[in-house]
């Protein structure tokens, strides 16, 4: 902000005189009387506003204090400060013969003090940022080896600190790293998400997991927003990650919310005395910026024009992942080790927290091939899609913008763009573009996951054995409790494929053939091949399709579910192959999960491919829910024993061949 000098300016009164001294600066009066002069910034960017303390310091006592805005200290009359110009007028002091008037010594103030004082602040602020930027570069100097594998890959390394604070759920986890790097894009290219599932899933949780990477002043973390608090905060929220922590904390102000997420700025006209006419007078607040909103909630839906313009996230609610949690805090207060590694894992955080500092806002150019393959990748008859189609593009834009230091540079208009690569375009159809299919049409995952146990179930065909929500295998599969599975069922309702009897208690659930039909269409075309397996490991893997994966409908007879199978190659059945397999079966190994299962999962999702060994690792663990140690093991096995191939690619990454 600017403070205005008056047109006219007065001439400075003979004899009076300021010293400035770190920031403040001393004006003598009469005796031993002084005016203390200092300055305080409110707000930032264009919203902000300088305000002027005055204090009257007599001895080392300190008489009065008036706190005015700077550029309007005319305002001194008003009756709010008598007490003060009262005591001042006391002490102004005598020059030649004539005492020094109030209006001199304002003026004085605006003319000389104030605007010095302003330039003063502004070059303190100046200095701040280059010794912040010089630190940042002398901590990247110093540190550069271990910093060098975040720059390289930021996803596994985020991933490994998150881990070690929240067990599992790694979907949910790679789902919300794009969202948090979308602060560095354009406003209207910003990512917004939302955490559902039902109570003690861990969803909070999950959240605070990434403030333990991400600088503490990105964040607004926030219970509730009462309907007009959002209005009038008085800072710019641009890029800012605006937290609730419960949906409901946010109904009431919603409207101002999802209008901030659009718009970038909140105008709100209201009335208000002038301070100088006494009139009322309507005049305009506004809050400028576009935030990254994150909350939770147990609702299956939030209201439709907020679900428009944010993406669902599921954490997982399986028996397994309830079983790694135990033992993980088990592990957290019982284990030598995980206490060593947490302050392992401390270290390794606050690098990344200088990663993400070290990070600057870009524009992302996305190479057309890439933008047409993910467009043709969602259906085009809901209007939804218009928007869901926008949060694809952006996912890819923030996951560039991820790895801004080593992605391919080009200058388009006299502006730099960061080239996205084909490793953001695949992170986002893995990880992001099933459930945005699915919401495209208005499915949430946890709605998959019901018909699917309602499938392997046998419940909901016939009359003869409906569903409830009541039901306690029911409720075991879908992994949620009666009141959570209620709801799911409810929503099904609503959008057509079950049909509700509430004639009685536990309200009954039947599957309406028609629609259902209809579903497992829609359910064909976004890829989702594990409806009806009742298995965990099916959730992840949404939107991702392979030409050796065929999927056989449940019959028209009531069979309980459908059956995948892999087409076999030459090269699957080559000696090696079968040979440990056999082998491993006449054992009687009694593993839960064998390098056969490893390698058939991994056949399934890339077919016969050559992968990164750590994008390997970090899909087998997702989709059969192991350790990162436990992927690994397998994998090493299946190469011990020839089963697959370990190549180094020209940058030195170990790749596995499955052909």
């Amino acid at each position: 902000m600017s403070v205005e000098r008056p047109e006219e300016l007065v001439s400075r009164p003979e004899g009076l005189t300021h010293e400035i001294e770190d920031g403040v600066a001393v004006i003598p009066l009469a005796g031993s009387a002084h005016l203390a002069v200092s300055l305080e910034r409110v707000g930032k960017g264009r919203t902000a506003k300088y305000f002027v303390e005055l204090a009257l310091v007599e001895g080392d006592k300190v008489v009065s204090r008036m706190e005015i805005p700077a550029g309007k200290l005319d305002l001194y009359i008003y009756p709010k400060y008598d007490m003060f110009r009262t005591a001042l007028r006391k002490r102004l002091p005598v020059i030649g013969k004539k005492r020094l008037k109030l209006g001199e010594l304002f003026s004085y103030l605006d003319v000389e003090v104030v605007p010095r004082l302003i330039e003063l602040y502004r070059e303190k602020v100046r200095r701040k940022r280059e010794e912040r930027r010089r630190r940042l570069e002398e901590y990247r100097e110093q540190h550069w080896d271990e910093l060098r594998p975040i720059y390289e890959d930021p996803v596994s390394r985020i991933l490994e600190v998150v881990d070690f604070h929240h067990i599992g759920d790694d979907k949910a986890k790679r789902q919300a790293i794009p969202v948090i790097a979308s602060r560095f894009l354009p406003q209207e290219w910003r990512l917004h998400m939302v955490l559902q599932g039902p109570s003690s899933v861990g969803k909070n949780n999950l959240v605070r997991a990434f403030l333990k990477v991400t600088p503490k002043k990105w964040w607004k973390v926030v219970t509730r927003l009462t309907r007009t608090a959002l209005d009038y905060l008085p800072d710019n929220i641009d890029r800012q990650i605006l937290y609730i922590q419960e949906y409901e904390g946010v109904r009431s102000s919603s409207y101002s919310v999802r209008i901030t997420l659009s718009e970038g700025y909140i105008s709100i006209l209201y009335v208000k005395r002038n301070e100088k006419t006494g009139e009322l007078e309507t005049v305009e607040k506004r809050l400028v910026g576009v935030p990254v909103f994150i909350t939770t909630t147990t609702a299956i839906t939030i209201d439709e024009d907020m679900e428009n313009r944010t993406f669902y996230a599921t954490p997982d609610t399986s028996e397994q992942q309830t079983r790694r949690i135990l033992e993980h805090l088990a592990s957290l207060v019982s284990s030598p080790e995980y206490i060593k590694r947490g302050k392992e894992i401390e270290a390794k955080a606050k690098l990344l927290r200088f990663f993400f500092r070290d990070l600057r806002p870009v524009k992302v150019y996305i190479p057309r091939d890439y933008a047409e393959e993910l467009m043709k990748a969602l259906p085009t008859d809901s209007v939804r899609v218009r928007r869901d189609f926008k949060k694809l593009l952006a996912a890819v834009m923030a996951m560039a913008a991820l790895h801004q230091h080593t992605r391919e540079k080009v200058e388009i208009g006299g502006e730099e763009y960061v080239v996205a690569a084909r490793e953001d375009v695949d992170y986002v159809k893995r990880w992001m573009l099933g459930d945005i299919s699915l919401q495209a049409r208005g499915f949430k995952e946890v709605d998959l996951k019901a018909l699917r146990c309602m499938e392997k179930l046998g419940l909901g065909m016939d009359s003869e054995k409906p569903a409830t929500a009541s039901d306690k295998a029911l409720q075991a599969c879908v992994g949620s409790s009666a009141r959570h599975l209620r709801r799911v069922l409810n929503h099904l309702v609503d959008l057509g494929i079950l049909a509700k009897d509430e004639k009685g208690r536990p309200h009954k659930y039947l599957i309406i053939p028609e629609a259902y039909a209809e579903v497992r269409e829609i359910l064909s075309q976004t890829g989702d091949a594990g409806v009806g397996q009742g298995s965990d490991t099916a959730q992840g893997n949404i939107g991702q399709t392979s030409d050796k994966l065929h999927v056989r409908s449940m019959s028209d007879h009531g069979g309980t579910g459908t059956e995948t199978g892999v087409e076999t190659s030459d090269t699957q059945c080559c000696e090696m192959r079968e040979r440990i397999f056999s082998e491993e079966k006449a054992a009687g190994q009694e593993q839960e999960v064998s390098p056969r299962d490893a390698y058939l999962a991994l056949l399934e999702t890339y077919g016969e491919t050559c992968r990164p060994l750590p994008e390997l690792i970090e899909a087998l663990a997702s989709t059969l829910h192991l350790s990162r140690e436990q992927a690994s093991g397998l994998i090493k096995t299946l190469v011990e024993n020839g089963v697959v191939e370990e190549r180094l690619t020209g940058e030195g990454v170990p790749s596995i061949c499955l052909a």
